[in-house]
């Protein structure tokens, strides 16, 4: 399962005693942090919490007496499974955007090379010219030289 990556990766410095000696050194730390999925997973249980109204805690707390049997059909589980599915969404929606942003730098990169492209045959025909130009008037370019060598 994709779960977005890390949410808050990083490092921490931690002073280390080294051993035998009364002298500390600093050293640092790579942390992973939580996931993505499970900080979107959070605040989203955060909403869905919030948003229940006293009525249906109420009623919720009267019918988990009725679950004790099987405990993931309880409230809280169904909650938090909910917590899950839209943080699934959100990594969704948010890959389905990078493939999208991707697609246009990939559109973008391929019109830059058509264009150097472009640019490359207008500029080698130019130099053909150039070169054709040279060729016919040498022996003027030549006299000239001499003329203001001279």
């Amino acid at each position: 399962m994709k779960d977005g990556g890390l949410a808050f990766p990083g490092k921490r410095y931690e002073m280390l005693k080294i051993a035998g000696k009364d002298e500390k050194e600093e050293i640092s730390v790579t942390h992973s942090g939580m996931s993505l999925r499970d900080w979107f997973a959070g605040m989203a249980l955060q909403g869905l919490i919030a948003s229940m109204s006293t009525e249906y805690a109420c009623k919720n707390l009267t019918e988990e007496m009725e679950y004790n049997r099987d405990p993931k059909r309880r409230p809280e589980w169904t909650v938090a499974r909910s917590a899950y599915h839209y943080a699934d969404a959100m990594i969704a929606e948010r890959t389905k955007e990078d493939r999208v942003k991707a697609d246009e730098l990939s559109h973008i990169t391929a019109q830059i090379v058509a264009e150097s492209a472009r640019q490359n045959v207008v500029m080698a025909k130019a130099l053909t010219r150039m070169d054709r130009i040279m060729a016919e008037y040498k022996d003027d370019i030549e006299e000239a030289k001499e003329v203001y060598d001279g």
